[in-house]
């Protein structure tokens, strides 16, 4: 199995600090608190080491999706439930009905993401003070109201433009 060069290293390092702790140079809280996880973790490392050696070491969920991933089906459900039936509802509200109607249960936070953040669309907003007043065409046209705690550029428009201009 090929394994990246980050995942090499960090499987080099975590060998040799529980080679170091093994051999009584350093205590197993202290490897625990270099390598960054709780001794406990550090036991499970070194059973793991014990058992398949250095293959043991790695990262076994590399490449692999999260299992708190919420399936693209229910996605598209709830997107379209709030678009066609609940653009009216609060949050809360559409939180609610959620569970209660459809059986759908997602964290009020997801949800929340979810109905103020379209997926695939495109929105106009406009900044008036504090205020980001948000405008999806393809919902309604209604406006949301947003507080803008912080603004970044993003770095590719601008690394875009730069290429542009190098290019002419």
């Amino acid at each position: 199995m090929g394994y990246s060069r980050a995942a090499m290293e960090r499987a080099m390092k975590v060998q040799e600090i529980i080679l170091r702790a093994i051999s009584k140079q350093m205590h197993w809280f202290q490897a625990a608190q270099i390598l960054g996880v709780s001794p406990r973790q550090l036991r499970r490392l070194y059973e793991r080491y014990q058992q398949f050696g250095y293959d043991g070491l790695y990262e076994r969920r590399t490449g692999q999706p999260s299992p708190k991933q919420v399936p693209l089906a229910v996605v598209e459900k709830v997107l379209a439930l709030y678009r066609e039936k609940y653009s009216d509802f609060s949050v809360k509200h559409f939180h609610e009905k959620l569970q209660e109607e459809h059986g759908i249960t997602l964290s009020y936070t997801w949800v929340k993401l979810a109905a103020l953040l379209p997926i695939g669309e495109t929105a106009e907003f406009r900044i008036v003070k504090d205020k980001m007043i948000l405008r999806v065409p393809e919902a309604n046209g209604k406006e949301k109201d947003y507080i803008v705690v912080s603004m970044t550029q993003r770095m590719e428009r601008d690394e875009a433009k730069a290429d542009r201009k190098a290019g002419n």
